[in-house]
């Protein structure tokens, strides 16, 4: 969320995530949608008007309000009008930018998933999955209005511009980081996360580029979770039957 959303829309977030997302399936472990998107999208909903304007950088932010704060549009609400922003790559990478708290400093993102990969704690498999997709949309089907529909070696310089601002701006990278490999509603099956994060990838690049809001990745989430059961008996359903398949043919 923005530094400056009231104190009111973090507390009916907290709730919905805490009594809607998890409590009301039974708590931790019985959840099938992640809790911190349905608190997400909540607040998304109920006051866009609070959730997608932000603070300029180093703006001082009253205890009591944001009367007189200047409030801007984030890099993904620009990608979104098929227009280009002007961050340059330094300031995307130190969190120089206007965006949510927490998911605009990329370098401090990445040195957490080498914390997490280092004390094991993580996967690569479904946040590069994710990450992938991603990167195929952005560069195969770019927003920049100035792309016109081409062959993916065309244009590739603008394509490759476009991309650097769909990866590191949006909430992406911490997606991938802190939301994608949520235990509880990830597959079981390692072959279905990799589906898993391909289908939530392609899902987020839908929801920025068709739906109302800029950033997709906690909508795409809830879409996703729904079928991430349905994921596992259908890919171990047919890894089992490869397996029955091979014998035979040998």
């Amino acid at each position: 969320l923005p530094a400056s959303v009231d104190y009111y829309v973090l507390i009916v977030a907290v709730l919905a995530a805490v009594l809607v997302g998890k409590e009301a399936f039974g708590g931790y472990g019985a959840y099938p949608f992640h809790p911190a998107a349905v608190g997400y999208v909540v607040a998304a909903v109920s006051w866009p008007e609070q959730v997608f304007r932000f603070p300029v950088p180093f703006a001082a932010l009253p205890l009591g309000g944001t009367d007189g704060v200047q409030l801007v549009e984030s890099a993904s609400a620009v990608l979104k009008s098929g227009g280009l922003p002007t961050t340059s790559t330094l300031d995307l990478l130190l969190g120089d930018y206007a965006g949510p708290m927490g998911t605009t400093f990329n370098l401090v993102i990445l040195s957490c998933l080498l914390y997490l990969l280092a004390r094991r704690k993580t996967s690569l498999v479904t946040p590069a999955c994710f990450l992938l997709a991603c990167a195929a949309v952005a560069y195969l089907a770019p927003r920049l209005g100035d792309i016109p529909l081409s062959w993916p070696w065309q244009y590739a310089g603008q394509r490759l511009e476009v991309l650097k601002f769909e990866m590191l701006s949006g909430a992406v990278l911490y997606s991938a980081v802190f939301l994608v490999n949520e235990p509880v509603t990830l597959p079981k099956n390692g072959a279905s996360r990799a589906v898993y994060g391909l289908l939530l990838g392609f899902t987020s690049m839908m929801f920025r580029y068709f739906g109302t809001y800029e950033t997709g990745v906690c909508f795409a989430l809830l879409a996703v979770n729904a079928v991430s059961g349905w994921l596992d008996r259908v890919v171990t359903g047919f890894t089992a039957h490869r397996k029955e398949v091979r014998p035979r043919e040998s």
